[in-house]
């Protein structure tokens, strides 16, 4: 009797994301990414949006609070929260408090994903829409291949911001996860990336696959995948400082050489300069940074963003905020080591490292470009959810 119960409350959960039903929550999501064109009504929409699904999380958290398990990434986002909040004292301004409450609840979706079970016949709905999306971001990618990215970039500049053609790389996901021609499509997919000058996407689908055949081979022995992503996050830490070191080497001249031949663009983009000096700054203040509210870049006369999440993270809150952000990127990836058996589980954690080597250039997940960071927590919560639904069943037999 207790096993009738409990397979009932689970598929009337089944079919709900965030305590609505999943076609609405999806739906809302899609409307998210009306936020990045010119139009002001359309970028209202997609402002309201995005509010909304801010506040379907904070309404499931008091939906679900008794049923929500505290696990290690619950206790991570509380550790990486109290540190936020702690240096939001240190500088309180209207901007730092906007940054640390993007930063804060950003990361809630992600944490609520670990608690969702769906139905099969949900997930399925999901992985169409988020086919029809990827379709429809195609056609003015498809011009601008055809017609050549200068004039066409310029064109479209009008209606909407070309960070929308960054949405299609989450996108990819939902063609490629339940494939059995997975490289095909990656390749497929990588070269229209190429095209359209969005080189990043193109490196990260196949350091996706690469993740995905090595979780393949060592899907079985969790010491080895633990110390893979301790490896990939050293790396991660070590790569800005590598990357601004080898523009003064002939192996930099040469890797810019090569870019320029088969890319069309530099090796050394422009974030080189960007990168030299937050590193400087950085070892001035190593541990605890210059808190969210800074203008370090600014004061330099560099109007940009740091192009890196992690740089970003490193002149917010020193080497201590960053260890802590990484702690809790850790708890993601050990909750996905139960089950890389399922096709779709490992290829979302193989999608967490494409997405966290993509925040290396971007400064996307926990800043800026809220829709893209949105659909990236999504395919990495996709997994968290496969992943319980085997977990009901098998509890339920």
């Amino acid at each position: 009797m207790k096993n009738i119960v409990y397979e009932r409350s689970i598929n009337n959960s089944g079919k709900k994301v965030l305590s609505i039903n999943h076609k609405l929550f999806y739906s809302i999501m899609s409307m998210s990414c009306l936020y990045l064109f010119a139009n002001p009504i359309l970028k209202c929409i997609g402002q309201v949006s995005i509010i909304c699904i801010f506040m379907l999380c904070i309404n499931d958290l008091l939906l679900r609070n008794q049923k929500i398990k505290l696990n290690d990434l619950w206790i991570c986002f509380f550790v990486f929260l109290s540190y936020s909040i702690i240096f939001l004292m240190r500088n309180l301004t209207i901007n730092a408090v906007y940054s640390c409450t993007l930063q804060v609840i950003i990361l809630i979706p992600i944490c609520l994903y670990s608690s969702i079970t769906l139905e099969k016949k949900s997930i399925d709905n999901i992985f169409k829409g988020g086919k029809i999306l990827y379709f429809i971001l195609l056609i003015p990618a498809i011009i601008i291949v055809f017609h050549g990215k200068n004039n066409t970039v310029t064109m479209f500049n009008e209606y909407f911001s070309l960070a929308i053609y960054k949405i299609m790389f989450p996108c990819t996901f939902f063609f490629i996860a339940k494939s059995k021609i997975k490289l095909f499509k990656i390749i497929i997919f990588s070269f229209i990336f190429l095209a359209i000058g969005e080189r990043t996407a193109f490196l990260c689908l196949y350091i996706i696959y690469i993740t995905y055949i090595f979780l393949g081979h060592f899907k079985y022995f969790k010491f080895i995948c633990r110390s893979f992503f301790k490896f990939f996050c050293l790396c991660i830490i070590m790569f800005p400082y590598i990357y601004v070191k080898l523009q003064y080497t002939s192996l930099g001249h040469w890797l810019n050489s090569i870019s320029i031949q088969y890319t069309g663009g530099n090796f050394f983009s422009g974030r080189n300069r960007i990168w030299e000096v937050a590193l400087e700054y950085f070892l001035k203040s190593p541990f605890f940074g210059y808190g969210f509210d800074n203008n370090i870049l600014a004061s330099n006369e560099i109007f940009l963003s740091t192009h890196s999440t992690y740089i970003y993270l490193l002149l917010q809150g020193g080497i201590i905020g960053l260890i802590i952000f990484l702690l809790f990127m850790c708890s993601i990836w050990n909750n996905y080591l139960n089950g890389l058996n399922d096709d779709i589980v490992r290829m979302s954690a193989a999608y967490f490292i494409g997405i966290m080597v993509l925040a290396c250039f971007e400064l996307t997940l926990i800043i800026n470009s809220i829709t893209i960071s949105l659909f990236l927590w999504l395919v990495i919560g996709i997994g968290f959810i496969q992943k319980n639904n085997k977990s009901s069943i098998f509890k339920i037999q």
